[in-house]
């Protein structure tokens, strides 16, 4: 859809701050 860029984003942005995936309970999608 035309969201997915805005996943891909936050995946991103994620990757960057929380590397060791600490946060993965915050939100699923990511």
């Amino acid at each position: 859809g035309h969201e997915t860029w805005r996943i891909d984003r936050l995946r991103g942005l994620k990757a960057k701050y929380d590397p060791t995936n600490q946060f993965r309970f915050y939100n699923p999608i990511i």
